[in-house]
């Protein structure tokens, strides 16, 4: 059974919202009303802190961006220090997997250029002589392109021999370096797990170790009624994970 968590009182502004939620002491997750806020949140934390932190809002992600999204959720529930995880109301009804293959990545170390090839391959990647978009590879020589699904640009690894010398993320118009990058975990493009509403795959893991919290619960409730216009056939069962969910949850008011 989860311990019920007091509401918060009182009303916030927004600006003071990054600022709240670095100071917890638990990994965060911040269920927001719309996706201007979570963005904001977003981008101003970078600004002036370097906590972990993730985000899926209301967007038409393709199957390879949704796919990219769930990988990120994974890597922050497994998160052994703070995170924060910013969520729209419809995140919270999609279907996520728990885990699917990855590789791993260092550079320094040595690695068969076929035995990467063949993971890509049979893990989802296509393969083409230019890398256009996410789950994609291309290889020539030395050096293979992939855009992993959780990456905002594609990256380069470039061989000497077996040994990986360089790792970097590059621009995919002009295919010019953008960063050096030590080492990466490649998740495949594959769901090879069982499927899991959000509460419970968080259920998955320690749910003590994370804050729930929801902004402008009327609004969040105003939103969530939208959502159940697209989909009254499960009307019931969504209003009972909503519930779930809400349970949980600190509110604070904007």
């Amino acid at each position: 059974m989860f311990e019920n968590i007091k509401e918060q009182k009182g009303t916030l502004y927004r600006g003071s919202i990054p600022f709240m939620l670095i100071n917890k002491n638990k990994k965060i997750i911040y269920i927001s009303s719309s996706n201007k806020n979570i963005n904001d949140y977003y981008f101003s934390i970078g600004d002036f802190s370097d906590i972990k932190k993730y985000r899926i809002e209301n967007y038409n992600y393709s199957v390879e961006e949704f796919r990219g999204k769930n990988y990120e959720l994974i890597q922050f529930l497994e998160e052994n220090e703070k995170a924060i995880l910013f969520l729209s109301v419809d995140s919270l009804f999609k279907t996520y997997f728990k885990k699917g293959n990855s590789i791993n990545l260092e550079k320094g170390k040595n690695y068969k250029i076929s035995q990467i090839k063949t993971f890509l391959v049979e893990n989802g990647f296509e393969m083409n002589y230019l890398i256009e978009k996410k789950g994609e590879f291309s290889l020539r020589g030395d050096i293979i392109d992939i855009f992993p699904l959780t990456e905002k640009e594609p990256i380069r690894l470039e061989f000497f021999d077996d040994e990986l010398e360089e790792i970097r993320s590059f621009d995919i118009d002009t295919q010019k370096s953008i960063g050096k990058i030590d080492s990466i975990e490649i998740f495949g493009n594959i769901d090879k797990s069982d499927k899991f509403d959000f509460l419970s795959l968080v259920k998955e893991f320690n749910i003590k170790d994370f804050e729930f919290i929801i902004e402008n619960e009327e609004l969040i409730n105003y939103k969530f009624e939208e959502f159940l216009l697209n989909d009254r056939d499960n009307e019931e069962k969504y209003r009972d994970k909503f519930s779930k969910i809400k349970e949980l949850t600190h509110k604070i008011e904007l």
